[in-house]
């Protein structure tokens, strides 16, 4: 398919499911096997067992990945980097862990999620029913190498996201009523996080013995007491001066360690759902990237691509922002820990959305072109300090102006100072 420009796109083309002929198509149900084993790699190895089990993962994840990244660089040209960050984050977890499994299992998920989700959207639907044999036989190999039949499961984890995807995309290019961008990113996190959960729940079974509630929350409470008691029984650091170590005598406290840890437990449910929406939003990038690679790049509209969050997503923010502002500080309330949990969920989208306004604004024609280079001016010092609240917020105050202004009667074409146009 020959690309077309932006003016002359059409607003909706559904992708055909034409399905990958030759060795396109068995090289891809090859490396999807790979990188489902890898997922299963990556997670079970931290299960007890014998050093041959343990020591054999490592190599076979260096051989995957190697094969993995090979393959993603040549199909996601188009990605904008997505690979490169990727293999960031990759060598970060490998020199935090002093093991390859993390950068394996982070390489397997992204992997299988992107590109199991173009082999999804673009099979005949008559062939779709082979594609449970990939997750089935990484379960057998990855039972062989573990003897674990509960742990050996996570080689189920990316698979729901990654029909999440291709049918979200699917949806998206086909109909006005499909979900948008964002809207396709929170289905394939939710679908990760629900089968994430699920895995979980499982786990916990085997490990508590017996379906009680009770039996959870004991233990979630006697994994908050560890956390208190390991950081508390940490040695002050040595070669501090009199000032340092009278600053650390006063914060390293039962009661300082026992507020910090219970407000990380508190910022959880965000923390556990902004890495799902960055790994889904990394997936999508790099299924994108791939189906340009493989020629349907008619099917990516303005309205596949688009990344624009909505004008509840901005309100909710604004009131979350206002909420934290306004709190005292004093008690930790249920409604606060809502609000930080909202705020920090919403802030990465909104900041690429308000990042993506300002180049919008920054390359428009006419004579009102410099749009937002006036936050660029006016407020460069503060984003390099504080560039994901910066952007978030020209996101709210541009979409809730547009918005706005689009009820009110006077012509507004090109006068939107916040970079709509």
């Amino acid at each position: 398919m020959n690309p077309s420009s932006p003016s002359t796109q059409p607003a909706l083309c559904p992708i055909p499911r034409d399905g990958l002929r030759g060795s396109a198509g068995v090289i891809l149900h090859i490396f999807l096997f790979l990188s489902t084993l890898l997922v299963g790699i990556g997670i079970t190895a931290f299960q007890p067992a014998e050093e041959l089990t343990l020591s054999l993962p490592e190599g076979l994840a260096a051989v995957f990945m190697l094969l993995l990244v090979l393959h993603l660089w040549r199909v996601t040209r188009t990605a904008k980097g997505t690979v490169p960050l990727l293999i960031t984050a990759g060598v970060f977890l490998t020199l935090y862990t002093n093991s390859l499994l993390p950068a394996g299992l982070l390489c397997g998920l992204v992997f299988t999620v992107s590109e199991g989700s173009l082999l999804i959207a673009l099979q005949p639907k008559g062939r779709t029913a082979f594609l449970p044999l990939i997750p089935l036989l990484a379960y057998g190999s990855v039972l062989l190498l573990s003897r674990d039949p509960i742990a050996s499961l996570s080689v189920l984890l990316p698979w729901p996201a990654a029909w999440a995807l291709a049918i979200g995309t699917r949806r998206s290019a086909a109909s006005e009523e499909g979900p948008n961008r964002v809207g396709v990113i929170c289905g394939t996190a939710l679908a990760l996080g629900l089968t994430a959960a699920a895995l979980l729940a499982v786990a916990l079974l085997k490990a508590l013995g017996t379906p009680e509630l009770s039996a959870l929350t004991q233990a979630m409470e006697q994994l908050r007491l560890d956390l208190i008691r390991e950081f508390y029984a940490e040695p002050m650091p040595e070669g501090l001066s009199a000032e340092l170590i009278e600053l650390w005598e006063e914060m390293h406290t039962y009661a300082n360690i026992e507020n910090t840890v219970n407000s990380i437990i508190n910022l959880l449910p965000a923390i556990v759902t902004v890495i799902a929406l960055v790994i889904a939003t990394a997936c999508q990038s790099v299924q994108h990237a791939a189906l340009r690679a493989f020629g349907y790049e008619e099917c990516l509209t303005d309205r596949v691509k688009a990344f624009e969050m909505s004008l509840l997503a901005c309100v909710v923010f604004l009131i979350a922002t206002l909420s934290m502002l306004l709190d005292t500080g004093t008690t930790s309330s249920f409604f606060g820990a809502v609000a930080q949990n909202l705020y920090i969920i919403l802030l990465p989208g909104l900041a690429l959305a308000g990042l993506l306004r300002m180049t919008r604004s920054l390359t428009k024609k006419g004579p009102r072109a410099m749009g937002c280079l006036f936050y660029v001016i006016i407020l460069g010092f503060c984003l390099l300090f504080f560039a994901p609240m910066i952007l978030a917020a020209v996101e709210v105050i541009g979409h809730i102006f547009a918005s706005v202004s689009s009820k009110l009667t006077f012509d507004g074409d090109g006068d939107d100072p916040f970079g709509n146009g």
